[in-house]
């Protein structure tokens, strides 16, 4: 199907990092919450931090989709993890108790 997502990006330099780039070339800002990230088991029961998933070689793709192509996303709904949503400004992460984390220089950067 045609013109569901209205924003994609590969997150190998990082979640984190790769989403500020998606976010800033779209002029919005994104709430994600920890406990829907697909995080491996093990780590999910560790203490959360950005570092553990944030800097890169996962090979995935992040795209965002508008309310109205959600019901669209119904045949892949099990191949796809919903990890937050857009918001009108800034990055915000919460983690698994719904606090803010912080998840500053977290990923892979070309320039430095």
């Amino acid at each position: 199907q045609k013109n569901i997502a209205s924003s994609c990006i590969d997150i190998s330099d990082g979640i984190f990092q790769d989403l500020g780039h998606l976010l800033n070339a779209s002029r919005v800002g994104a709430q994600v919450e920890w406990k829907l990230l697909p995080i491996d088991r093990a780590l999910i029961k560790k203490k959360p931090t950005a570092g553990m998933i944030g800097f890169g070689e996962d090979y995935e793709l992040l795209f965002t989709v508008p309310k109205s192509n959600l019901k669209r996303l119904s045949p892949i709904e099990k191949e796809i993890t919903r990890i937050g949503e857009i918001t009108s400004k800034g990055l915000i992460v919460l983690d698994k108790n719904g606090k803010e984390m912080n998840i500053t220089n977290v990923g892979y950067s070309h320039f430095t």
